[in-house]
């Protein structure tokens, strides 16, 4: 059995189109979380690039994995003792995916493809992959995805014992705010049919009419919250599991 590990998870301000900028914000949080002890880091759906509904804009925005931005920020990541979970659109050949990348010793080691984009232009992805963080395996689900119980189970019996949700809750006024509920209710579920932890990361202000309230917490195997971040406010959990 592996040792207790600690955990930090960011809701922070939805950004479009300036890479650096989320970047740098990626990079500052990671070094304030690895301060607090913290050994996985996890950012929201799409937050490198920006996220989107709009097929052109989604297209515009995809970056392969090998792309020189992406690379400095896995330079940058190196010399911190972290596992970052960097939501973006990713290009991968002829392709677009919503994506997760798992940042680690300098590299981007692996990606998640959403399963259930409703995102146009977006692939849906096929592989259920389990990483490590620690001895720690976890596995990721991106926003609509979490509501599967299906999924949630497979990657618990391939071995996962931490489910990682990027969230990109940026809604309609009053689809927002139903979503509110329906998310945490959704991820207490998750966690209590798998028997898994479960750490969520979401975005948190306007875009147009739209808006996003922010569901990032920590959720424990039976079910109990046990730490969040104020809805419509921006900030960083730092929790030890296990």
């Amino acid at each position: 059995m592996s040792g207790p590990l600690t955990i930090a998870a960011v809701q922070c301000a939805a950004l479009f189109d300036d890479v650096a900028a989320t970047s740098a914000h990626i990079l500052a949080r990671a070094r304030e979380a690895t301060k607090a002890g913290a050994r996985l880091i996890v950012f929201p759906e799409a937050y490198l690039t920006g996220h989107s509904y709009n097929a052109a804009l989604v297209a515009k925005r995809a970056m392969p994995i090998d792309d020189p931005a992406i690379l400095t920020l896995a330079e940058a990541l190196a010399a911190l003792p972290v596992v970052a979970i960097v939501g973006f659109f990713e290009r991968r050949g002829d392709l677009i995916h919503n994506s997760a990348m798992v940042i680690a010793d300098g590299r981007v080691v692996g990606t998640y493809a959403k399963i259930d984009p409703r995102e146009a232009g977006c692939t849906p992805g096929t592989q259920r992959p389990v990483f490590a963080c620690e001895d720690w395996p976890f596995a990721i689900s991106i926003c609509r995805d979490t509501r599967s119980s299906e999924l949630a189970l497979d990657l618990a019996a391939r071995g996962a014992r931490l489910l990682v949700y990027p969230l990109g809750n940026m809604l309609p006024p009053e689809a927002a705010e139903v979503n509110r509920d329906l998310t945490a209710t959704g991820h207490i579920d998750r966690a209590r049919e798998t028997g898994c932890w479960v750490v969520s990361a979401d975005v948190v202000g306007t875009q147009g009419d739209w808006v996003a309230h922010g569901n990032t917490r920590v959720i424990t195997p039976d079910g109990e919250i046990v730490a969040d971040v104020p809805a419509g406010e921006t900030g960083m959990i730092v929790r030890t599991i296990g």
